[in-house]
């Protein structure tokens, strides 16, 4: 048989198909009332989670629940690189209003009069250039957050336990 004939051949049996059998129309009212119960228990659901969020937006304070928060135009987490985690915990760190609560999240003593410091102070950069890392090559700091000339704080970011991590470059770093 050719192509041709085939598509004839099932034209037809698709035609007596549907001569031969009669097909009831579906009764719809079980499937509305399916939709109205389950419309109720997602509203019940809706809101036993608004007071979870509400709960844990108040133990989260002061940065609030990530759920609620706008990310934007934010690289996500992916492939666990290193550069991927320092650019959320940049973007973290520039959500964050008070000096106060950076050096609380970075586990950094608070200098002494850290009350009478200025938010617009603060720069953080990411990949910050600097002469010296590993013995004859210049390196770059994954995170750094200064306060005019008061603090720098420098973060370098791991994806593996300090004893696989390469920690040789620090020393040029501190340099």
């Amino acid at each position: 048989m050719t192509m041709v004939q085939i598509l004839r051949r099932w034209a037809e049996l698709g035609r007596n198909q549907q001569s031969c059998c009669h097909f009831q129309q579906p009764e719809w009212a079980p499937a509305h009332r399916m939709a109205l119960t389950a419309q109720r228990l997602f509203e019940v659901e809706a809101q036993r989670l608004q007071l979870l969020l509400e709960e844990s937006r108040r133990r989260l304070e002061p940065f609030g629940d990530p759920l609620t928060t706008d990310f934007g135009m934010h690289r996500w987490l992916s492939c666990d690189r290193e550069e991927a985690y320092s650019d959320w915990l940049q973007w973290i760190i520039q959500q964050i209003h008070t000096p106060q609560d950076i050096f609380w999240l970075l586990h950094v003593p608070e200098p002494a009069g850290i009350n009478n410091w200025r938010l617009d102070s603060r720069q953080v950069e990411r990949e910050f250039w600097v002469p010296e890392g590993h013995t004859d090559q210049t390196g770059r700091l994954d995170l750094v957050v200064h306060y005019e000339s008061r603090a720098v704080i420098v973060i370098e970011v791991k994806t593996t336990s300090v004893e696989d991590a390469d920690t040789q470059k620090q020393r040029g770093y501190l340099r």
